[in-house]
């Protein structure tokens, strides 16, 4: 089988919520994450308890559908799964502290995009609103003050938004940070004394365990500094980390936005306003798809390229075995995409580009 179709596979099933390994084996805080897609099938408030159960009867069998049509695909996969599994049992640090992170919401499509910053965010939401008007900038979405900084954040996403599609993207972690450091240099000129080093090593210093309720005033030196796990992990009005349906990879852009765009038409395209103003339209996800490819596969606002923005080998190390930056998570499929980097083996700028698209992709 190929790369793609294998992290094709893999995604589909973490996103699905789809156990694709035996209940026993599946750990327990990630069971409880797999199920989380269940409760979502859920009839409103007020409706009798059987109704319940019988929801979430249909819900068991569709899942043990999709389960065996999965397994029979692509069973080559189970063990990469396991691993992935019980390698990430223990929650990130971020999961357990409120906080708000940015999205973008389209109530006709019915998608939730999480902006992750350094991890092509200026791309797809750029994107996002030459095709769909669509922008975290519109307060209109958001109930009463949940808008934060005339942003959009996860705290507006509200119960009647919990069958969205939420989707996202992540980066390598290192070059993640290297790339937020020479952008905080760009915003805030006086933190251009401080190497990567210095700055993770000052960041590090802060109690980045204490609720942050609003987006700027907190521990963070810059929330470009914000490592992927507290991007991907911002809550929403119940006060819980925000659910992901997907999460893809930067390096790989195109196949993983096409991969989501096959996700998305699988669970959400027949169900949108979109769909139903017209049953042949193309929706969502496989527009934003359409449109990237147009637009050559360019990534947007990057950085030149300085020596000091490169952490050393110690830094490196530092950053990869720290709680703000690891990939602890009981996310599944911010397990999925985080699983596969190698952490103290960051990729080089060349490697980012030949795996990117056909185009001359930059990176953030």
């Amino acid at each position: 089988m190929g790369s793609s179709s294998a992290r094709l596979c893999l995604g589909v099933w973490v996103s699905l919520g789809v156990s694709a390994v035996p209940s026993s084996q599946v750990p327990k805080q990630m069971a409880l994450e797999l199920s989380d897609r269940s409760a979502r099938l859920a009839p409103p408030h007020g409706v009798e308890l059987e109704g319940r159960r019988d929801q979430a009867a249909v819900a068991e069998t569709e899942s043990k559908k999709q389960n065996a049509t999965i397994n029979a695909l692509f069973p080559v996969q189970q063990p990469r799964l396991n691993a992935l599994l019980a390698s990430h049992e223990a929650a990130s640090i971020f999961e357990k502290v409120k906080h708000y992170t940015d999205v973008v919401v389209s109530d006709h499509h019915r998608f939730v995009y999480v902006d992750n910053v350094k991890a092509g965010s200026t791309t797809i939401r750029t994107l996002l609103n030459q095709v769909f008007g669509a922008n975290f900038q519109n307060c209109k979405v958001c109930p009463g003050s949940t808008c934060h900084d005339g942003r959009t954040t996860t705290q507006c996403l509200t119960p009647n938004r919990e069958s969205y599609f939420v989707f996202s993207f992540v980066r390598h972690p290192v070059r993640k940070f290297e790339s937020g450091v020479r952008q905080a240099w760009f915003v805030n000129k006086a933190l251009r004394r401080l190497s990567a080093d210095e700055m993770l090593l000052q960041q590090l210093k802060a109690n980045l365990k204490v609720p942050q309720p609003q987006r700027f005033g907190g521990p963070w030196m810059n929330e470009h500094l914000q490592s992927n796990s507290f991007r991907l992990t911002g809550f929403t009005s119940r006060e819980k980390p925000v659910r992901l349906d997907f999460v893809g990879q930067l390096e790989r852009l195109k196949d993983d936005l096409s991969a989501a765009a096959d996700l998305y038409d699988s669970q959400m395209a027949a169900d949108t306003p979109c769909a139903r103003d017209n049953a042949t339209a193309r929706c969502g996800l496989r527009l934003l798809l359409d449109a990237y490819v147009q637009s050559g596969g360019q990534v947007a606002n990057a950085r030149d390229e300085d020596p000091r923005s490169v952490l050393s080998p110690e830094g490196v190390q530092t950053l990869c075995t720290s709680d703000a930056y690891g990939a602890s998570t009981t996310n599944a499929p911010l397990v999925t995409a985080l699983g596969e980097y190698d952490c103290d083996k960051p990729p080089v700028e060349l490697h980012f580009q030949e795996l990117n698209s056909e185009g001359s992709a930059h990176v953030a």
